[in-house]
C-alpha cells in the first residue's frame, strides 16, 4: 500500500502546482531516507514545485542551495524572507546579496514611500558584520548617482540617525 501511495503522491504533486508541503512531506514519509534524496533532487526540478523550492530547501536544511535559490529571484521580499537563516549561516556573501538588492530597488524606485521603505533596511544591515561601512558605503553611491532625488537624499539622512551612523 506505501508504494502505491507513493506513486499516487508523486503523481498529484508533479501534476499540481504546490503551495505549501504538506503533500510532499507525505510522500516523504512513505520513502526512506535513502530513497528520499533521490526524489529530492527530482522535486527540485519540477515546474509544480517552484513556489515553494525555497521552503522545501529550508525544512529539508539544504541551506547552501536555498542561497543559491534566493539568489536566483534577484528580490529583496524573498531574500528578507530567509535573510536571519542566510546571515546567520554566511554573513559576508548575505550582506552582499542584501545590499545588491537594496541598490536594484533602489533603482526603481520613484517615491519617497519607497525611499524610506529600502532605507529602512539599513537598521538589518547593522546587525551584519561590517555592516555600518556597507550602509555609508551605499549611502554614499545613492548621493552621487541620484542627486537630484531630494526625497530620498533626506530619507538616508534619516536612515543614518537612525542607525545612530555618522556621515564621514
Amino acid at each position: 500500500q506505501t508504494e502505491k501511495l507513493a506513486s499516487a503522491l508523486m503523481n498529484y504533486i508533479s501534476s499540481f502546482s504546490q503551495r505549501e508541503l504538506e503533500y510532499i512531506q507525505k510522500y516523504k514519509a512513505c520513502l526512506s531516507p535513502d530513497k528520499w534524496e533521490d526524489e529530492l533532487k527530482k522535486l527540485l526540478l519540477l515546474p509544480t514545485v517552484k513556489q515553494i523550492k525555497c521552503q522545501l530547501l529550508l525544512a529539508e536544511e539544504k541551506y547552501r542551495e536555498l542561497f543559491d535559490e534566493v539568489k536566483l529571484h534577484e528580490s529583496l521580499a524573498v531574500f528578507c524572507r530567509y535573510e536571519s537563516i542566510l546571515r546567520d549561516r554566511y554573513p559576508a556573501e548575505a550582506l552582499f546579496c542584501y545590499t545588491e538588492q537594496l541598490s536594484k530597488s533602489m533603482e526603481a524606485a520613484s517615491s519617497r514611500y519607497h525611499y524610506r521603505e529600502i532605507i529602512g533596511h539599513f537598521k538589518r544591515l547593522t546587525y551584519y558584520p561590517n555592516g555600518r561601512e556597507q550602509i555609508l558605503l551605499l549611502s554614499e553611491q545613492w548621493r552621487e548617482k541620484y542627486p537630484r532625488r531630494r526625497a530620498m537624499l533626506e530619507e538616508i539622512a534619516d536612515g543614518l540617525k537612525r542607525c545612530k551612523i555618522k556621515r564621514q
